[in-house]
C-alpha cells in the first residue's frame, strides 16, 4: 500500500506548494522582495500543513504484524 501511496504523495506536496506558489504572483500587487517572501511564506505554510496532513494520516494506519514462525 506504501509504494502507490508514496509516489501520489509526493505529487500532491509538489503540486500544493505550486499551486501556493503561482497564484499569488498575479495577484499581490507591490515591489518584487515583498511578493516573494509573501509567496515563501503561504507556499511554506501550505506544505507544513500538507505534511502534518499526510503524518496525521499514515498515524491512523495499523501497523503491520510481525509474522512468527513455530
Amino acid at each position: 500500500m506504501l509504494y502507490a501511496e508514496l509516489p501520489l504523495t509526493v505529487l500532491a506536496g509538489a503540486a500544493a506548494g505550486l499551486l501556493a506558489w503561482l497564484p499569488p504572483r498575479r495577484w499581490v500587487p507591490g515591489p518584487p522582495v515583498a511578493g516573494y517572501a509573501g509567496r515563501a511564506v503561504l507556499a511554506a505554510v501550505v506544505l507544513i500543513g500538507f505534511w502534518l496532513a499526510v503524518q496525521g494520516w499514515y498515524a491512523g494506519l495499523p501497523e503491520p504484524a510481525m509474522d512468527r514462525k513455530p
